[in-house]
């Protein structure tokens, strides 16, 4: 009985090393392999600063002013860029339904009151219009003082088919000065009235 416990415990523990034999080669294979992590996308998105400096260089240049070869703003130009306030218009319009000038009235000394007058004639069938507020809105303008910057209705003489207006200065420095500005008034006929508004510039002389 003995005998027979003995072989019966010597099968029983061959067969526990034959487990755990399989068992190690069954880890060695299987167990080794580790899972891993899994990869990061490589596409690793730009941070912002790379983003803001790609965004930056692909924007344009903002604009400069011109310079010349020092450095210093280009003749005609200021700081910024732009060219100097120049007058707009001119002292002559025609136009189908009525004829505008700007023009002078004497002559022009430093210190001297002064004017220059606003003539329109209204062209058939038109009329001048009776009724609306005439008006000349003026620029300023170097070497020159006005005393008011706008002229108004008070300062204009209509007639049926002129209307003329005169626009007081007085010129503080001798050279050629502009008066400019913008013109509002009004022609008709008797199914319609137009309302305009011109720029005039007039270029005159003080000695």
């Amino acid at each position: 009985m003995s005998g027979s416990f003995a072989k019966h415990e010597r099968s029983r523990i061959r067969a526990m090393g034959a487990l755990v034999v399989l068992g190690l080669f069954a880890c060695s294979t299987g167990c080794s392999k580790e899972s891993k992590p899994v990869a990061e996308d490589p596409k690793v998105p730009a941070s912002s600063n790379s983003e803001s400096a790609e965004g930056d260089s692909a924007k344009p240049e903002a604009a400069r002013a011109p310079t010349d070869a020092t450095g210093a703003p280009a003749e005609g130009v200021d700081a910024n860029g732009a060219e100097p306030a120049a007058a707009a218009g001119n002292s002559k319009v025609s136009e189908d339904s009525y004829d505008l000038k700007l023009e002078p009235s004497g002559t022009y000394k430093v210190g001297a009151a002064s004017t220059v007058q606003i003539v329109l004639d209204a062209k058939a069938p038109f009329k001048v219009n009776q009724e609306y507020p005439y008006s000349f809105a003026l620029n300023e303008a170097p070497g020159v003082q006005f005393a008011s910057m706008k002229v108004a209705e008070g300062a204009v003489k209509l007639e049926q088919k002129r209307a003329t207006m005169s626009v007081p200065f007085t010129p503080n420095q001798a050279g050629e000065r502009t008066i400019s500005g913008t013109f509002k008034f009004s022609v008709c006929t008797d199914e319609q009235c137009l309302i305009k508004k011109q720029e005039l510039a007039l270029a005159v002389t003080v000695e």
